[in-house]
């Protein structure tokens, strides 16, 4: 009973975050400090050059492209309004509330007119196509596409640039290569750097062996394949034996990971010691992990960060976090945007990828820790449509 109690009121808080946009203010929260007036200071990243390998992840691109280590530099407001639309796979949790506060802090600083419209989650790939659809119909200037799928938007994408519409791809990875540019950190990365945090700390801990279990999200999502393959990786180089002993798919809903994180503890129990999740996952997991009494026992590692990820390390029931950097993403995708169209770059001078360097949240950094990269200040609520 006290189970299910616990799950209505993880729903019910959920239930809370939909209806009013945000989260009430948490201490830490006094951390998270936006670029005043969206003057953000240049972002490092990586300027990924071709030749890449043809149809390929962001990783990929990293390994065969050329690589430039610099920084992003804002460009300066429009000369006019363009038309920008922006594609979500949704806008249930924290981690795209944050996106969309950097795509509607730069539209008002650009002063360009910006329509973002959120499909239903990963599994709603054809609400997505039919939203591309929309937007080329609505004959808007630029796309920036969070693709539902790595393989699955790219006919849509082909669509978009024959009607003469540019698509800038960011966060999630994906194939194409009809692309203006990708804005994407390779999500190899992120899972094979958690999991190196995790070898690191189980030696420190005087461990002999790792026990693992992964809650990626949804099957098939470019970020999930990367984020998997790059635990796999780290695995298999591990100075000590790394065992995954179960991966589970799910859509990145709250009330979907909870229940995934209470089959895997049911199943495996005190043979878990490290519980690696995608920024929702993890910290749906955190809760499962209390009532299955292994608070002591399991460390959960974060592969990205939201709002409540951020209090899980604060508090201690997440040992740590990787980040994509979403919100600094889409900073460095609108700049791009308008910079392009008001032809302050040649086509053959944007990178063939942009990748945003990104650090590990844990204990030990918390207070240093820059949050604006990732997340909206508190009391920030969705915003779907702005007009200079």
């Amino acid at each position: 009973m006290k189970r299910g109690f616990v799950f209505i009121g993880f729903i019910f808080l959920s239930f809370v975050f939909l209806v009013s946009g945000a989260q009430a203010a948490e201490p830490w929260q006094k951390l998270i400090k936006p670029p005043k007036n969206g003057d953000f200071e240049p972002i490092p990243a990586y300027m990924v050059y071709p030749p890449v390998k043809p149809n390929s992840s962001c990783q990929e691109e990293l390994d065969s492209g050329k690589v430039v280590d610099t920084s992003f530099k804002r460009t300066e407001k429009a000369t006019k309004p363009w038309k920008i639309g922006v594609l979500f796979p949704h806008l249930k949790d924290p981690f795209w509330l944050g996106c969309c506060y950097a795509v509607f802090e730069q539209a008002k600083r650009l002063g360009v007119e910006t329509t973002l419209l959120a499909a239903t989650g990963y599994n709603d790939l054809v609400g997505q196509l039919a939203q591309m659809d929309d937007l080329i119909a609505k004959k808007v200037d630029m796309i920036l596409l969070a693709p539902i799928s790595f393989e699955g938007n790219d006919e849509s994408v082909a669509k978009a640039k024959a009607a003469g519409v540019p698509v800038i791809n960011v966060i999630n990875d994906q194939r194409s290569d009809d692309l203006l540019c990708k804005v994407d950190v390779s999500f190899w990365q992120l899972g094979n750097a958690a999991a190196k945090w995790a070898i690191a700390d189980a030696q420190k801990r005087g461990m002999k062996e790792l026990n693992a279990v992964v809650l990626p999200g949804p099957a098939g999502a470019g970020w999930v394949i990367g984020e998997v393959e790059g635990t796999q990786a780290a695995s298999k180089t591990s100075p000590i034996p790394f065992n995954i002993m179960s991966t589970k798919y799910g859509d990145s809903g709250k009330d979907v990971q909870f229940k995934l994180a209470e089959d895997l503890f049911t199943t495996f129990g005190k043979k878990i010691d490290y519980l690696f999740g995608c920024s929702v996952c993890s910290w749906s997991a955190a809760l499962p992990m209390k009532e299955a009494g292994l608070a002591d026992k399991v460390k959960i590692v974060g592969y990205d960060i939201t709002p409540d990820t951020v209090e899980g390390v604060n508090n201690g029931l997440i040992a740590a976090a990787a980040n994509c950097n979403g919100a600094d993403q889409y900073r460095i995708a609108m700049n791009l945007a308008v910079a392009y169209l008001e032809k302050r770059i040649k086509k053959e001078d944007i990178p063939h990828t942009i990748v945003p360097k990104f650090q590990i949240l844990e204990k030990s950094n918390f207070q240093k820790y820059p949050f604006h990269v990732s997340l909206a200040p508190a009391g920030y609520r969705p915003e779907f449509y702005y007009k200079p």
